[in-house]
């Protein structure tokens, strides 16, 4: 049996979505900045794709910027942000629980000379809108913190974050790339900036947007061309663009029966894992219930990964951009975990598509190996 509960990593194409792409490799293959027919398809293909994204978070399309993944658009929201600012205001806020795109880049912008602050969430692992407004002063040029948490599945205070930022004059960005089963209202988040990415709803991997909210300034991250309001150079990618329509359109359209499933499945198998009777603990406080991360204490999780993984079982230790790593989550340490049981936690994250004869194997299999490598 071959069990998949690395959702949160990436998630299998859907039928529908390689469809609607395939029409614009074979039939539409155009370059959108032809002036000729072909090109003018393509560029048809880029406008509607563009405001079925901006329909369903409630943008205008001329907001909606297409890069090629959720990395690309969070280094955007804070590189471009920082260069447009640039002396005026260097103060930059971000959560200490982010995810590497925007924790490496902020290193990199303190090297020329941004002052970075960083927010620590509390022990249920979420950031705080009274923990972000402590830290915002006059010379806070932008505050960027997760919607949810990409290892944990922790549900940040968006709207309570946004309203400080609003008070204060502060833009504020949001990576909400793992907020699939949540809804990405602009305006009723209040966010000035969003990353989304397509392979995490069933779409094409390689490319995401970055929504920037009519009358804030950027810098380009990426020069070269005309593309997307002159805001970002390269060859549009329109059967890419085409593919995260389509699925952002269909996560939108199921993310109720989608998010009932998950919640039973998410349940069921985190009460049977306590049940089990081993010292294990459960990371995290009003989560998605597409993600349980899960500390089992004694047990090396590289240890754990492999013999599930012989099993046919997919999971992992955290994000996949960091899983060539040796070193214990970021995420959990700043939660407050030891190195040692940040180091003995494991990622699984469930997708519509599993079922509970599937989780019921993984338990069974868990059981095993727990009671091999602790002789209980």
């Amino acid at each position: 049996m071959k069990i998949y509960l690395d959702h949160a990593a990436t998630t299998k194409m859907s039928k529908s979505v390689f469809d609607e792409m395939s029409k614009c490799f074979f039939d539409d293959f155009g370059n959108a900045n032809s002036s000729h027919s072909f090109g003018r398809k393509a560029v048809a293909h880029l406008d509607t794709s563009r405001e079925i994204i901006a329909d369903v978070i409630g943008a205008k399309p001329k907001e909606i910027y297409f890069t090629s993944g959720g990395t690309e658009a969070d280094n955007w929201a804070i590189k471009g942000l920082f260069l447009a600012n640039r002396g005026k205001k260097n103060r930059l806020i971000v959560s200490a629980i982010e995810h590497s795109a925007i924790i490496e880049t902020a290193k990199s912008l303190s090297k020329l000379g941004a002052e970075v602050v960083y927010i620590y969430p509390n022990s249920d692992g979420v950031i705080t809108a009274s923990s972000v407004q402590k830290e915002i002063d006059d010379n806070t040029f932008l505050v960027s913190v997760m919607y949810v948490n990409n290892e944990t599945g922790v549900i940040n205070d968006i709207k309570g974050i946004a309203q400080v930022c609003k008070e204060y004059g502060v833009l504020f960005h949001t990576d909400a790339v793992q907020a699939t089963t949540l809804e990405k209202g602009v305006n009723d988040l209040g966010v000035d900036l969003m990353t989304i990415s397509a392979h995490k709803m069933s779409g094409p991997k390689g490319i995401g947007l970055l929504y920037v909210r009519d009358g804030v300034t950027i810098s380009p991250l990426i020069e070269g061309g005309s593309q997307e309001s002159a805001l970002r150079g390269g060859t549009s990618n329109v059967p890419s663009v085409v593919g995260f329509a389509c699925a952002f359109k269909n996560n939108e359209q199921t993310i109720k029966d989608r998010t009932k499933k998950l919640v039973e499945i998410q349940n069921y198998f985190e009460t049977k894992l306590l049940e089990m009777g081993f010292d294990i603990k459960i990371n995290g406080k009003n989560r998605v219930p597409s993600i349980s991360n899960i500390t089992f204490k004694g047990v090396k999780a590289s240890v754990l990964l492999t013999r599930l993984d012989f099993l046919g079982i997919a999971v992992s230790a955290g994000s996949a951009c960091t899983a060539g790593s040796l070193e214990p989550s970021h995420v959990l340490m700043a939660m407050g975990l030891s190195e040692e049981d940040a180091a003995s936690s494991v990622r699984f994250s469930f997708g519509e598509e599993n079922t509970l004869e599937e989780i019921d194997y993984t338990l069974n299999a868990i059981k095993g190996i727990l009671s091999g490598l602790l002789h209980k």
